[in-house]
């Protein structure tokens, strides 16, 4: 009789704790990141931050620490057409705006060092700006390069360090500066992307199609 109930005791907490690891697991499910994204685009969710949404092209990219990729978007070649990044927010389960980078439709980032370069340039000025996505969407400024007057030779070449996003947009030039050589130039160029850039650009992102979109993984 003791061995019949032990039996079913025994059973019973075999069965509560098979149940109970599957609820832990399905709890703790990751997300299907490529679903996000299709859904995403298919739904046209970036429209609203494009003039012309139907020229938009696209490219995942993992360029946080992180195994969630984020989603690279641009509508042009243009002076104003930035690389816009979108990331994955856990709260809402969306893919949300990070913030718009760079001119002309290119950039670089260092794969999963969360390395962001920008360029940008007018009129004879052109500087780089490196930034990284903080986890609440906020982009902070880490350094910057210029060249003021218009080329690499230039004596007004400039390097900026540590600096705060609130003048992410271009007022990058108003901080603290110290001049630098060619050389140092060069240098920096490889060691603040961690000398493992990739570059991105309009031309080589990909059309939103629906065969396109399948194919995200």
């Amino acid at each position: 009789m003791g061995s019949g109930i032990s039996t079913i005791i025994l059973h019973f907490l075999v069965t509560a704790l098979c149940l109970a690891g599957g609820s832990i697991k399905e709890a703790h499910a990751q997300p299907d990141y490529g679903k996000v994204m299709q859904d995403f685009l298919r739904n046209q969710e970036y429209a609203s931050d494009f003039h012309n949404p139907g020229q938009v092209r696209f490219e995942p990219a993992y360029i946080d620490e992180d195994d969630v990729p984020e989603l690279l978007l641009c509508e042009g070649t243009g002076h104003i057409d930035g690389i816009v990044i979108y990331k994955y927010n856990p709260d809402t389960e969306r893919m949300e705006m990070v913030d718009s980078f760079s001119s002309f439709g290119r950039f670089g980032y260092a794969p999963r060092l969360n390395i962001v370069k920008s360029s940008y340039g007018n009129h004879g000025y052109f500087a780089f700006v490196f930034t990284k996505i903080e986890k609440d969407f906020t982009v902070t400024v880490t350094d910057a390069l210029s060249e003021d007057g218009g080329g690499v030779h230039s004596e007004e070449i400039r390097y900026y360090h540590g600096m705060d996003s609130n003048i992410y947009h271009g007022t990058y030039y108003e901080m603290p500066k110290k001049p630098i050589s060619e050389k140092e130039y060069d240098r920096l160029l490889i060691e603040l992307m961690g000398g493992q850039e990739k570059t991105v650009g309009y031309n080589e992102m990909t059309a939103i199609t629906e065969e396109n979109v399948e194919g995200i993984r």
